[in-house]
């Protein structure tokens, strides 16, 4: 393979947190740059660069 394998992308973070009365709440941790493979598939812990840039908005659960 010619060039780098791993890229970064700029996405989206949230916090998803569940609260009484099956109410959710979500916090914003802002803009991040989060690394990536060139790939069709995951490669480790590492998602697509293609997915996330067709992804930008990440929401993570508590």
């Amino acid at each position: 393979m010619r060039g780098r394998p791993v890229d970064s992308v700029t996405v989206e973070r949230y916090l998803v947190v569940p609260l009484k009365g099956k109410k959710t709440e979500y916090d914003d941790e802002g803009q991040r740059n989060v690394p990536c493979a060139r790939a069709l598939f995951p490669q480790g812990a590492w998602s697509p660069c293609w997915y996330l840039r067709r992804h930008p908005i990440v929401a993570d659960k508590l």
